[in-house]
């Protein structure tokens, strides 16, 4: 029963960091994103 809890609760943080991982890899790509456009904008 532990060692199902402790694989269950390994499991949940392995999806949270890759949840994790690809909310900040979606952020710096937008902020480039809209980096770039801005700069478009502007010249």
């Amino acid at each position: 029963m532990s060692q199902q809890r402790r694989n269950l609760v390994k499991q949940l943080i392995q999806s949270a960091n890759v949840v994790l991982v690809g909310l900040l890899v979606y952020n710096l790509w937008r902020h480039k994103w809209t980096k770039v456009n801005f700069n478009q904008h502007q010249f």
